[in-house]
């Protein structure tokens, strides 16, 4: 379902204009979110998540694990933000930076960090990742159709 849609130039919410677009989302779950173009401007319309959603996917493939000692593994697929990751019983997170990002945020719970430090380490967390799709995404071009050079 569409969550809510801001112009972009920090104006208003416009549900009018976007009404829409979460049936839209809903039928392509593959898209994150939509531009919805208006004479006053653009809005986003991105699809609604509850906040400890990828929290719940790390529980669910730690249990997965734990209760199933032969799986091994589970691929996520790579996608233009982000590179495709394989969870493991060592390391049972969605994302390659879950392991460091949980870390993160245990230690902003525990007082150990501030709040400002946590921001920063995320920031430099999810640069380090953009920069790792990029090379990818490079390599993957130049390796041409079908990894043929």
């Amino acid at each position: 379902m569409a969550g809510a849609a801001d112009l972009d130039r920090g104006g208003p919410a416009r549900p009018r204009a976007v009404r829409g677009s979460g049936a839209i989302l809903d039928l392509f779950p593959g898209t994150g979110f939509l531009t919805v173009h208006t004479a006053e401007g653009c809005l986003r319309a991105t699809r609604d998540f509850p906040s400890n959603a990828t929290q719940e996917v790390d529980d669910i493939l730690a249990r997965l694990f734990q209760a199933n000692p032969e799986v091994t593994g589970v691929t996520f697929p790579g996608t233009a933000t982000r590179p495709a990751h394989t969870a493991t019983p060592d390391d049972p997170f969605w994302s390659a930076q879950g392991k460091t990002g949980a870390a993160i945020t245990a230690a902003l719970e525990a007082g150990t960090v501030t709040p400002g430090q946590a921001i920063e380490q995320f920031k430099y967390l999810y640069a380090a990742d953009a920069a790792a799709t990029a090379a990818s995404e490079a390599a993957q071009d130049q390796a041409g159709p079908l990894g043929q050079p």
